[in-house]
């Protein structure tokens, strides 16, 4: 994350390497939770808490879209602002 602003760096390509943060200039930092076992955990936590609720939406009718969240954030940004019509 970013030291000064604490926003997220997403780990993609373009971020890959980097010690200072794009938008701001402060240092790259790892939080203490941010790392294998917390992510598994928290993983797990999606399977069983979320997904089923997406599942019971679903089911209800409501429309739920996926975003494809692998690709640059101006293009996932896009996408959202096209699924919703704006």
């Amino acid at each position: 994350i970013c030291k000064i602003s604490r926003h997220p760096i997403p780990n993609f390509p373009e971020f890959e390497g980097i010690t200072k943060c794009p938008k701001d200039g402060s240092e790259i930092i790892t939080r203490v939770l941010d790392n294998q076992n917390t992510i598994k955990i928290r993983y797990q936590d999606y399977l069983n808490r979320t997904l089923p609720i997406i599942d019971i939406l679903k089911h209800r009718g409501y429309r739920i879209t996926k975003v494809d969240g692998e690709q640059p954030i101006d293009n996932v940004y896009r996408d959202i602002l096209n699924y919703i019509n704006v």
